[in-house]
Formats: C-alpha cells, structure tokens, sequence
C-alpha cells in the first residue's frame, strides 16, 4: 500500500462509513487520526488495503474472480470463503473434489455440511491477485462470502468504523500496534479459535512449500445479566444478539417485538423476541447497560472445546459503535469508546 493509496482512502472512509450504528463521544477527526495511524503503520509493513462498500449495513468488498468483477459479503461469521453453485459458470471456476468427512462450515445461518470446492485461477482483491484460489460451493442463493479463511491467510486487520480491510501476502502479522492503540484509549481484547472439530486447520501452498493453518471464527469471553460465557465475533451480523438458550437460562422475561428484523443470505425475514439485559459485556470492556437485545432461535454454533456458555453475537452494530479494529495475525479485538 503506497501513500496516494493512503491518501485516497483517508479522502473516501467517511462516506464508507457505517454511520447509522455510530453513537459515540469521540468526535469523528479523533477516530481519524487512530485510522490514520493503523493505515500508515501496515503501509510500512507491506500490508495492502482495500475498501469496502456499505449496502444494507454490511460490508462488501470489491473483488475480481477470473476476470469478473462481483462484491463479497465481509463475514467473520463464516469459516470458509464460499459461493453458491450458479457463481461456479459465473466466474469460471474449476470444480474439485473434496474429501472432508464429518466437518462443517459455521455461518450465521447454521453449519453447512452438504458442500463441495472450486477454484479460481486468478482472485484480486484490493491490487492483489491470489492465484489460485479456492471457494467452498453451498447449495441455496446466497451472496458471496468472504470468511474467516482469507483473513487468517493474509493475517487481516479490520477497521469495521469505515470498512477497510488490510492484508498481507507474505504471511507478516501487524506489528507495532498494540501499544500504540493502548496508549490513546483502545482495550486489548484477547480471541480465541472456534473452529469445529476437522476445521481447525487447512492446508495451504506458499511457493514449493505446503503448510498447515489454523482458521475458524473468533470467541471472546463475556457476561451478559451477569452470566459468563463466550460470544462470537460477527460481522456478517447486523445485530448484537443473544442466543436463546441464554435467554431462557437468566429467567428474564421474552418480549415478541415488530420493529428489528433479521435478514438471512437468501432474503428470508424473521422479527426476533427481545430480551432486558442489565449489561454486556466482552472482557473487562462494558458494552451496554439497561437495553434490550434480539434474540437469535437459530444459532447453532459448535462449542464443544469451552466450558462456558455461549453467549451470542457482537454484530456489526456494536463493533462499529465501539470503534473496532480485528487483528487476526495477533488474535485481539481493540475497542474505544
């Protein structure tokens, strides 16, 4: 990433902005400046970017897949990259046969485990271009997806505020973040891996030399009314939401409600209940106090390797209210009022 790259997206992150989530007190030149600091700093670490367009509050990021330029739902949500099979004639993919048995994908939508692969010869995304690349194949008319899968390949940052994705291809993680971020108000919030048993890890080839990788979607520890747990890391997710399960368990009462909806990648609709919650939090870090949350029926996430509960989903409305930046090459989640 050259400086006039920095320069044209420090011009247009503003009205890439998710702006209808964001109710905070830091003034917006502020924000800036800890944007301009990250960009900057992976500039120098060789990092390339590429900015995201915001349709319906999600981020999509413009990309080519053999030629043919289309848009990928970001989704931290999701394990894999992954298209339907009308993409395969779309892009011009190559099907290839796959031997995984008993694994699934973990989407918000559920696990997929009724799938098979393609592949790219040539996939650019933000100047650079992967070739090949691989794509899980699903059944449905769903978008898209970018997963979790690229983003620990390339060591991804996020700046969900204005939606930028950083990368690198030389297997670098961020460096020289932390502290900086730490020092002007940011709290450092440790991930961990959620990948199902047989997603834990993918085999990649770097040149002549294959390795192994670990991937899958980011938990953080949590307290939701006072209950510890873990909750997922989502911004495929328009919502924070609370899982059902949960819900029952703190004895609160369950209010149907018409005005939140949910979304899912083929266009189905469904109005979840609400829930009272006295605060949330993720860590040591107070998300919210005295406000109600949705509640998710569906969600179906393996959490067999935790004790705790699971708790639910910080979507992208609060990942954009507190400033979120996700390092995936470190494992932490950085958050600022």
């Amino acid at each position: 990433m050259n400086k006039i790259l920095i320069g044209l997206l420090l011009l247009i992150i503003i009205g890439c902005s998710l702006s209808k989530f964001v109710s905070d007190k830091l003034p917006e030149e502020e924000i800036l400046k800890h944007v301009n600091f990250v960009l900057e700093e992976l500039q120098n670490q060789g990092f390339n970017g590429v900015i995201g367009k915001v349709k319906e509050r999600k981020i999509y990021l413009p990309v080519k897949i053999n030629g043919v330029s289309d848009e990928l739902l970001l989704d931290t949500g999701s394990t894999y990259t992954f298209i339907n099979y009308d993409h395969i004639p779309k892009y011009h993919l190559k099907k290839i046969k796959a031997n995984v048995k008993n694994a699934n994908i973990q989407t918000l939508f559920g696990n997929i485990s009724d799938y098979e692969r393609a592949v790219a010869d040539e996939f650019k995304i933000g100047g650079y271009k992967f070739s090949p690349w691989p794509f899980i194949v699903t059944k449905g008319s769903h978008k898209p997806i970018l997963g979790t899968d690229f983003l620990h390949y390339t060591n991804a940052v996020i700046i969900c505020r204005y939606s930028i994705l950083l990368f690198n291809v030389n297997q670098k993680k961020a460096e020289n973040m932390a502290d900086s971020l730490k020092k002007i108000g940011y709290s450092e919030i440790n991930l961990t891996l959620s990948g199902g048993r047989g997603l834990n890890k993918i085999a990649y080839k770097n040149g002549e030399n294959t390795y192994e990788l670990e991937i899958g979607t980011f938990m953080a520890k949590g307290n939701f009314n006072g209950i510890n747990g873990i909750i997922l890391i989502d911004t495929g997710s328009l919502y924070t939401s609370i899982d059902h399960n949960l819900a029952i368990m703190t004895g609160r009462k369950i209010k149907k409600q018409n005005k939140i909806y949910f979304t899912d990648a083929v266009g189905n609709i469904s109005y979840p209940s609400i829930i009272f919650a006295d605060s949330l939090k993720i860590d040591n870090y107070l998300l919210s106090v005295k406000r109600f949350f949705p509640i998710f029926e569906d969600l179906n996430r393996n959490t067999s390797s935790y004790e705790l509960p699971f708790l639910g989903i910080i979507g992208i409305d609060y990942l954009v209210q507190n400033n979120a930046i996700i390092d995936f090459g470190n494992r932490k989640l950085y958050l600022i009022k």
